[in-house]
């Protein structure tokens, strides 16, 4: 489940916001979610938002390996 969280931005701060999830392949939601949670894991310690990024880092591997290995699993299923 989620919720909305509606913040103010000037257009530099969108425009670079957007450079960098697209650079990563994600959405705004999800890069501003990643970059505030991993301020807080860094910046205050917080062992849950520790938790967060592990588990959250743990899917996003899984997702770029899997993405990653699609034409390796195409090229052998033409063998």
């Amino acid at each position: 489940m989620t919720v909305n969280l509606v913040i103010r931005v000037t257009p530099k701060e969108k425009a670079l916001i957007d450079k960098y999830a697209g650079k990563e392949g994600w959405t705004i939601s999800e890069y501003v979610r990643a970059t505030m949670i991993t301020d807080m894991a860094m910046m205050h310690q917080d062992v849950e938002a520790m938790k967060i990024i592990f588990n959250k880092g743990k899917q996003k591997l899984a997702q770029r390996l899997s993405h990653k290995l699609r034409p390796f699993h195409a090229d052998e299923a033409k063998r």
